[in-house]
């Protein structure tokens, strides 16, 4: 009898164990977001925005992200946008109602994260996203500075580039439709009140070739971003932060030459040769470039090494 009860007990516990589903790897995913948790969880979190026409289990094989999560002991979100929403699974990051705090997209992002860092007591969070995920990013960065510190964009574009579809067509192809001041005032009016008042390091990388978002943009973003900061610290009466870039030029073997432009709160890197691509990613996977330098590395070093706030 006492054996039969120890058997019944046993049988239970699996079959919650299986219920839960795994404490550590690739969690069941659900139909909004992927989550990958490491064994050994550091308190850090990364929330990772897909591009167009991707899914998150493609982007996360493309960026190889779960290799260094578990090897750096983050946790990893990749909320999924709707093909109801877009045809082509883009984030709709050129709609107002997703352009602010509070509401859209933007907000179903910020709830995921808050979801996940409570479930994990999380520390620290991140957003980094590709093309319209990046564009997306921008928007998490400058609405929600309370729950991100810090933002990396992959051939993405400024807060704000676009107010519609058509105008994101432009933007795409020609640069945001607003100026880079203009992106960094709104930027500071969306988060206002919401962050530490310490600057929002940006990470940026592009490549030369890219037809499919103009590498102006990059510029663009930057130079909001550092608006952005201007912003802040007029506000705050604070010193400003020092804007002479430091330019470096790497020319590895066998690979892109490229070329990083690092001041005290945006970090620029232009692939000389790439398109539309995951620098560094995974050849197995569409949309990645492995003669780029590794990016996915290279966001979390650079998070790592500019951690500027805990998530409220």
């Amino acid at each position: 009898m006492h054996f039969a009860f120890l058997i019944l007990v046993l049988a239970l516990v699996q079959g919650q164990a299986l219920a839960d589903g795994p404490s550590s790897g690739w969690i069941s995913p659900r139909a909004n977001h992927s989550i990958y948790v490491p064994a050994h969880p550091t308190g850090s979190l990364l929330v990772l925005l897909h591009g167009c026409n991707q899914t998150p289990e493609e982007f996360a094989g493309g960026t190889r992200v779960a290799q260094l999560a578990e090897e750096k002991g983050w946790i990893v979100l990749l909320p999924k946008q709707y093909r109801a929403r877009n045809p082509e699974g883009c984030w709709n990051w050129f709609l107002p109602v997703n352009q602010g705090r509070g509401w859209g997209e933007a907000e179903e992002v910020a709830g995921l994260t808050r979801e996940v860092a409570g479930r994990y007591h999380v520390q620290r969070a991140y957003v980094a996203g590709l093309s319209a995920g990046g564009a997306m990013a921008a928007t998490m960065a400058a609405c929600y500075p309370d729950l991100y510190g810090g933002v990396a964009i992959h051939s993405g574009l400024g807060y704000r580039a676009a107010y519609d579809g058509a105008s994101a067509l432009w933007s795409i192809a020609h640069g945001s439709v607003i100026s880079p001041e203009i992106s960094g005032q709104l930027a500071y009016q969306c988060g206002l009140g919401q962050g530490t008042g310490a600057a929002m390091p940006l990470l940026s990388i592009h490549g030369s070739e890219d037809t499919r978002v103009a590498p102006l943009n990059q510029e663009q973003l930057v130079a909001g971003f550092e608006a952005l900061h201007d912003f802040t610290q007029r506000e705050r009466g604070d010193p400003f932060l020092p804007r002479t870039p430091r330019v470096e030029r790497f020319t590895p073997s066998g690979a892109y030459p490229y070329t990083v432009t690092t001041t005290a709160v945006t970090t620029q890197i232009l692939v000389h040769g790439m398109a539309h691509a995951w620098s560094g990613g995974d050849p197995a996977f569409a949309r990645t470039d492995s003669r780029g330098p590794d990016f996915t590395r290279l966001l979390f070093d650079f998070f790592e090494n500019n951690a500027i706030r805990r998530l409220k």
